[in-house]
C-alpha cells in the first residue's frame, strides 16, 4: 500500500466532487462514505502474466478504497483513471542481467 499525499488527497477530493453520483450505501442505506487513507494494489494471480510482472492492462492496478463508515461497504476507484498517479514504475530487471557494454561496466 502507498500513502496518499497531501496532491493526491486533493486530486481525489477534486474527483469525487466532479464524478461522484452514488446515492445511499446499497447495503445499511446510509450516507457515510469516505476514503481510506492509501492506495491499495490489486495484482492478478492467475496466468503467465500475472503477479507483480503482469503489464497493462492486466494490472497491476491501484486503487483507493471508498467506504462506508456505517457497515463497510466498499468501492474502488482506479488511482490512475481519477487523476491520482502515474502508471507504477517498471522495476529494474535483476543484477545479473543487465549488459554493460565493454568499459561502462561499474
Amino acid at each position: 500500500m502507498l500513502n496518499m499525499d497531501a496532491l493526491q488527497n486533493k486530486r481525489l477530493a477534486e474527483w469525487i466532487r466532479t464524478k461522484w453520483k452514488h446515492g445511499p450505501c446499497p447495503v445499511c442505506q446510509e450516507n457515510n462514505f469516505g476514503p481510506g487513507a492509501d492506495i491499495a494494489f490489486l495484482i492478478p494471480v492467475q496466468g503467465s502474466d500475472s503477479g507483480m510482472q503482469a503489464t497493462p492492462p492486466r494490472g497491476p492496478y491501484l486503487f483507493v478504497p471508498i467506504l462506508c463508515g456505517n457497515c463497510g461497504y466498499s468501492m474502488l476507484i482506479n488511482a490512475n483513471l481519477a487523476g491520482l498517479m502515474g502508471p507504477p514504475p517498471i522495476p529494474p530487471p535483476p543484477e545479473g542481467n543487465i549488459y554493460y557494454p565493454p568499459g561502462t561496466e561499474p
